[in-house]
């Protein structure tokens, strides 16, 4: 697969769980962030983080959960993770 579809495939799988997890129907921005919204709170980002692991098959740890806070850090993780 193409690099550039496969990486806009990742950013829309990243964007359809933060909506679902978020209750909304559309993100204001691709690069969504947590401090963007008020329905980020720590429930909805813990499972956020618990989705994209089971999803991607990847696992959050001390040292990159902070990245989990925005669509890029979590597109940035998968990247490091090779998926």
């Amino acid at each position: 697969m193409n690099p550039a579809v496969e990486s806009d495939s990742k950013r829309r799988q990243v964007q359809t769980i933060v909506k679902e997890e978020l209750n909304l129907i559309e993100l204001p921005s691709p690069h969504a962030k947590r401090e963007d919204f008020v329905e980020w709170d720590s429930l909805a980002f813990m499972s956020i983080v618990s989705r994209v692991e089971v999803e991607f098959q990847i696992e959050a740890s001390p040292s990159n959960i902070q990245s989990f806070e925005s669509i890029d850090g979590i597109l940035e993780e998968l990247r490091k993770a090779g998926k």
